[in-house]
């Protein structure tokens, strides 16, 4: 706190932004990193790319409608025959070799190694930016710190929305995924405090230190108390992102098998008790029973409730449709996508209204120095990482036309 010591917290007319922050190379690099990342999501859900046990028969129905609408192959024809025209050419004259169609184990293992590339990037630059926004708060103004926190959200819920598709190889990789977890913990809290901060820094030219000064008034020289309002809508904000972490988090540790409950262990205990005192069944026998008994429980209920709805007429008919409806879409991968559009919505208007249309005096250099330049460069390594699995997978060479 050495830089602290001479801290001034006087208003200025002018704020001089650092690059490091508000510079373009590093915007774009994060929307650009984004948009990659939800093209990349839903791409695989839409291509069936996605591992079968992800799915529900709600997201089997979205994804064949989709596919239904894809051109037909006599509609592509003549893409198709032009595209082998350029191969020719490109390859001097020479055939070219066929297009190689990946399995969808192949196209899931490609998927999984450009949006794991992708995903790690958004922790690692959220954690970055956070750790030093928090670090240099005597010297950074409310307003570079509020541009931070808008990056940092950004990234955030990028990363939450990879985690989707990333479920299988957390499971086979459970040791990474707990550090991974570890990060995502520490950028929660430091998105909390940094929420806090922002909502009680009320001067944008001042250092984000002179915050504690007037922490819990509306300025720095009005002692009034923060109305309910304000404190209100922090606390919503908060509700919202930690319970998007901890949906996030739980599901990425939910295994492959639907595991009985308590209740359903304890049930099957009592009712099993003399079989197992005669029989002396091994722990692995009494789990594999349980999970057995589990299941077609599950199978004989799904049967019952298809057949209640069958022989059902009138509002009852479309009241037990409606609910089976409703209860299928929220055990659905698709089903996690209304609440993450929603925060990378937020956090992209967040970004667009501080950076853009903020009503703070900010000099701003836009030149593109080698901090602007590096975050640039970094976007190319996750199309390089898919491209060297998928070339890997089919067997063709390092080229953009295989010949």
């Amino acid at each position: 706190m050495g830089a602290c010591a001479a801290l001034n917290c006087t208003s200025t007319d002018r704020i001089k932004a650092t690059t490091d922050i508000a510079g373009p190379g590093v915007l774009y690099a994060y929307i650009v990193s984004a948009l990659l990342a939800v093209a990349a999501v839903a791409f695989g859900y839409l291509s069936d790319s996605l591992p079968a046990w992800y799915l529900n028969e709600t997201d089997e129905a979205v994804i064949a409608s989709f596919q239904t609408w894809l051109p037909s192959g006599k509609n592509v024809a003549p893409l198709k025959w032009l595209y082998v025209k350029i191969k020719n050419v490109l390859c001097f004259g020479g055939p070219s070799s066929p297009h190689r169609k990946l399995s969808r184990q192949q196209r899931q293992e490609v998927l999984t190694r450009f949006v794991l590339t992708l995903s790690d990037q958004q922790l690692a630059t959220g954690l970055a930016i956070l750790i030093a926004a928090v670090a240099n708060q005597c010297t950074l103004s409310v307003w570079e710190f509020q541009l931070a926190f808008s990056l940092a959200w950004f990234s955030s819920t990028t990363h939450l929305a990879t985690l989707d598709c990333l479920h299988e190889y957390f499971l086979e990789h459970g040791a990474v995924h707990n550090w991974r977890v570890l990060g995502m913990v520490a950028l929660l809290l430091l998105l909390m405090y940094s929420l806090v901060m922002n909502l009680a820094s009320v001067d944008t030219t001042l250092p984000v230190a002179c915050t504690f000064l007037y922490f819990g008034d509306r300025g720095l020289y009005d002692q009034t108390d923060l109305i309910i309002s304000d404190i209100l809508s922090i606390s919503l904000t908060l509700i919202i992102l930690t319970w998007q972490y901890v949906v996030r988090i739980r599901w990425s540790y939910k295994n492959k098998e639907t595991k009985p409950t308590i209740v359903e262990r304890t049930l099957f205990s009592l009712r099993t008790r003399r079989f197992r005192e005669a029989l002396q069944p091994t722990k692995k026998e009494l789990d594999l029973i349980l999970e057995e008994a589990a299941a077609e429980h599950d199978s004989t209920s799904r049967r019952r409730e298809l057949e209640r709805i069958r022989i059902s007429k009138g509002l009852q008919y479309h009241w037990l449709v409606a609910w089976r409806a409703s209860c299928t879409y929220s055990e659905s991968f698709l089903s996690l996508g209304p609440m993450l559009c929603f925060m990378i919505s937020f956090g992209f208007t967040q970004l667009y209204v501080n950076r853009w249309h903020s009503l703070a005096p900010v000099d701003i250099d836009t030149s593109m120095s080698v901090g602007q330049i590096m975050p640039l460069f970094l976007l190319v390594l996750p199309p390089l990482v898919a491209a060297e699995s998928y070339y890997g997978k089919s067997g063709a060479t390092w080229m953009l036309i295989d010949c």
